[in-house]
C-alpha cells in the first residue's frame, strides 16, 4: 500500500519513509500471521477422555485438542470451575500422581 500521492508533497519526507516502512512492517507480519495459521490448522486435533479422582468424587471429562497437556490444562480449567477451586491448587493437587489419567480417545 503506498501513501496517497496528495498526502506527501515532498516536504515531509521522513513523514513518507515512516508511513512506507510501516507499510512494509504491516506485510511482513501479515505473511507471519498467515504462516502461523497454516500451521495451526496442519496440526491434528484428537480427542481426550479424562478420569479424575477429586476427593473420591471421579470425573470423566472430554476434550477436543492437539496435544495430551493441552488435555490436561483444558480438564483441570474445567473441573476448577465445577469444584469452585483455584487452578493452580488443583494442578498441584493431581501433579505426578495416580488419581487421574487421560488417554486418547481413538477416531471412529
Amino acid at each position: 500500500m503506498m501513501a496517497p500521492a496528495d498526502l506527501f508533497n515532498g516536504q515531509d519526507m521522513a513523514i513518507k519513509k515512516l508511513y512506507d516502512d510501516n507499510d512494509a512492517l504491516r506485510r511482513s507480519l501479515s505473511a507471519k500471521d498467515a504462516r502461523i495459521a497454516q500451521r495451526v490448522q496442519e496440526r491434528k486435533k484428537m480427542t481426550f477422555e479424562g478420569t479424575f479422582n477429586y476427593h473420591g468424587e471421579v470425573t470423566k471429562l472430554w476434550t477436543t485438542t492437539t496435544s495430551r497437556s493441552r488435555a490436561r490444562s483444558n480438564m483441570l480449567a474445567r473441573l476448577a470451575k465445577k469444584y469452585n477451586v483455584a487452578y493452580p491448587s488443583l494442578a498441584s493437587y493431581f501433579n505426578g500422581t495416580d488419581r487421574y489419567s487421560i488417554v486418547e480417545v481413538p477416531p471412529k
